[in-house]
């Protein structure tokens, strides 16, 4: 995306988030959270100054979506990002008349949401651990090792702000051949008030040994197995002859 001179900038959705206003709503709410759990209580004073010094760092998260004629667009916004106590349900829905990401405080948890439209969970981490180090630089806390991140006073590489489809993007692919719907599971998988945290603890060493053993990354590695226990499910019905709940 090609960046404006002056301070007042807008750009076109990426290729990538123009789904997102057309499917997003207080169900889907394209909005995804990454959180980390301090020693001590978080110090609201140091975050704020934390938050003002790395802001111009990243100035294509300072925006807010607008509609245009035919399209949305993003446009920048002045105003400083607030700090949100964290007492609501996780990865609420973004009104259309706020900022697209949210920082959120509450005892020794930090958390940054993010909306899809602006930001991946790269681009989101990047900015985090960018929080994080300015923070604990604030609380005057010695990190004990020099770790490579995006610091406050670098000025963005125009690379941040592309749309990198366009410059990867293979022409004359061959169009995918018609498929069957998606299976879908055969019970409700949604209520009302349907975000909830859910807590599980599982051996981190194991599992990324495991991994290692498959040569694929943890991710990669728990969405197999997310994926293979749908197919035992699909499986199972067709074996019962309950077809059709492939075809909804």
């Amino acid at each position: 995306m090609a960046v404006e001179e002056n301070e007042s900038f807008w750009y076109p959705l990426d290729n990538a988030a123009k789904i997102f206003p057309a499917i997003t709503n207080n169900e889907r709410t394209s909005v995804f959270r990454i959180s980390a759990i301090l020693k001590k209580a978080v110090n609201i004073s140091a975050l704020y100054s934390a938050l003002h010094k790395i802001e111009g760092r990243f100035p294509y998260y300072k925006v807010k979506m607008r509609k245009g004629f035919f399209w949305y667009y993003l446009e920048s916004d002045k105003i400083t990002t607030p700090i949100v106590p964290d007492v609501h349900d996780p990865c609420r829905v973004f009104n259309r008349k706020s900022s697209l990401f949210r920082v959120l405080a509450k005892e020794n948890r930090l958390s940054v949401e993010f909306s899809h439209i602006i930001t991946d969970g790269g681009g989101a981490f990047e900015y985090f651990q960018s929080l994080l180090i300015s923070y604990f630089n604030e609380c005057g806390t010695q990190l004990p090792i020099n770790h490579t991140y995006l610091k406050p006073d670098e000025t963005p590489d125009s690379e941040e702000f592309e749309d990198a489809y366009n410059r990867y993007f293979v022409d004359n692919i061959p169009k995918n051949p018609r498929q069957r719907k998606a299976f879908h599971l055969p019970y409700q998988t949604s209520w009302p008030h349907r975000f909830s945290v859910l807590t599980a603890k599982i051996p981190s060493k194991a599992i990324k040994k495991v991994a290692s053993e498959k040569n694929v990354s943890i991710t990669t590695y728990l969405t197999a197995v997310y994926i293979h226990a749908l197919q035992d499910i699909y499986e199972e019905l067709k074996a019962k002859g309950k077809k059709r709940l492939s075809q909804k």
